[in-house]
């Protein structure tokens, strides 16, 4: 097929998904059956699931190695494989050769991305730096982002302002108010956070000393060779705050669930109705907010408006409108307002060794017991591997590459500045659908 000759693999969109009522007539009710022969072009591993350490000697069992046998209908269970034979009747299952053949009838008929998570949230780490600013709940008028100015805290091996000492440092949380006094030097011309915290104390429940203001430490990453220092946010004009949007608010949330766990967190709030953030001012509007020890952001696209706005190729909800693939294969409604499910007209069976090969030597069927490599998995968060470029050719002068987007913005060059633009609602458009095949490679792997 042509269309594997991209350097991605992938088989792009073309047209609208067609959708329709599941209509049958009587020339459409037919039965039947189709009787085919597989032949392996390539080594095929399925794993037997009834053991996960079929092949293990008793040192890989303690270590929790995995070693599978191939599929078969042996109840391995308790059991181990080590040192025989594979399964004497081994078998490809039904399930396996149907999500296949579905795969390739819906790129060669236009059907939906039945298969695709399309409704997961998207996001990525950000290199280009952000804003620092601390976002506070207003009752019941939501949330309100007050921008801020970091300034630097000795709190490790530099001369640079009063030295807070390790165990003072290490019994303060993150968002830990100070009184601070910055120093009129500035450090060493450093434009992102040229202020020196000059003099700093905890707040004892007294008055704020004159020179003062108020700021709140962040703690960042662990000090080693390069960091020498903290640093602190402080606002130095509460009348520049900025409603938060919703739909902001709650991919801000979405960062907090997916880090809360992680051993990298440690952006609690001050306190319930307060946090430390980093931000984007879009116009006026903060965007991309993220906590301030987490450089990650979410986007407020996901795939199901991208596909929605591109062909329409979005999973099939409803059972009145049906893509070509799902009339066949099926579908079940995703429960979000809609209902309904279409049962499979198809039906596979599982592929068995018969006839001549049934009576061949069982060591013949199988290939040396290899340990396989480290296997990938799809990340979307790589936005310039599964989409095509935004850049259209009044934006590519001054990019040596082609630029630096992400699912809801890109990068521009506007009068020798990089300058952050929405991407209009289609776009940014999926490469297409994703295949993968066998290559030569697999000779390194069998030898």
């Amino acid at each position: 097929m042509e269309y594997f000759t991209n350097p991605y693999n992938f088989v792009p969109f073309t047209g609208t998904c067609k959708r329709g009522a599941l209509t049958l007539g009587p020339k459409e009710c037919l039965t039947g059956y189709f009787d085919c022969e597989l032949e392996l072009l390539t080594p095929l591993f399925i794993p037997n699931t009834s053991n996960k350490s079929a092949l293990c000697n008793e040192e890989e069992r303690i270590k929790k190695y995995t070693g599978y046998e191939f599929c078969s209908y042996e109840d391995l269970s308790g059991d181990t494989r080590l040192g025989k034979a594979g399964p004497k009747d081994p078998v490809i299952p039904g399930s396996e050769i149907r999500g296949a053949v579905r795969s390739v009838y819906e790129a060669a008929f236009g059907g939906c991305m039945s298969t695709m998570r399309v409704d997961g949230a998207l996001g990525r780490r950000n290199p280009s730096p952000k804003r620092p600013g601390i976002m506070e709940r207003e009752g019941k008028n939501g949330w309100y982002l007050y921008p801020c100015e970091r300034a630097m805290l000795n709190a490790g091996p530099t001369r640079e302002g009063q030295k807070m000492p390790v165990e003072v440092y290490a019994s303060l949380k993150e968002g830990q108010l100070l009184w601070i006094k910055l120093s009129e030097n500035r450090y060493k011309n450093r434009n992102y956070m040229d202020k020196v915290v000059e003099r700093y104390k905890i707040p004892d429940g007294g008055r704020i000393p004159d020179g003062y203001c108020q700021a709140w430490l962040h703690k960042g990453e662990p000090f080693g060779k390069k960091k020498h220092h903290e640093s602190v946010f402080y606002c130095k004009n509460e009348e520049r705050k900025m409603l938060v949007p919703e739909e902001e608010y709650r991919a801000y949330q979405q960062v907090m669930d997916k880090y809360k766990d992680g051993k990298a967190y440690s952006a609690s709030p001050i306190d319930e109705n307060r946090v430390l953030v980093y931000y984007v001012n879009q116009n006026g509007v903060p965007r991309n907010l993220s906590p301030a020890c987490i450089g990650n952001e979410i986007f407020q696209k996901t795939f199901r408006k991208i596909l929605e706005s591109n062909g329409g190729f979005q999973p099939c909800v409803d059972m009145s409108e049906l893509c070509p693939a799902c009339k066949i294969f099926g579908m079940v409604s995703d429960g979000n307002g809609t209902k309904g499910a279409v049962c499979s007209r198809v039906r596979f069976a599982d592929a068995c060794l018969g006839g001549t090969l049934g009576s061949e030597n069982v060591e013949d069927y199988y290939g040396p017991c290899v340990v396989l490599p480290e296997a990938g998995e799809p990340r979307p968060s790589a936005v310039e591997f599964y989409t095509e470029s935004p850049y259209k050719d009044k934006d590519k002068g001054g990019w040596k590459t082609e630029g630096y987007w992400t699912y809801d913005y890109m990068f521009v060059k506007r009068k020798g500045k990089e300058v952050r633009e929405l991407l209009e609602e289609s776009l940014p458009e999926l490469r297409g659908r994703k295949f993968y095949w066998h290559h030569d490679d697999w000779k390194k792997i069998i030898r």
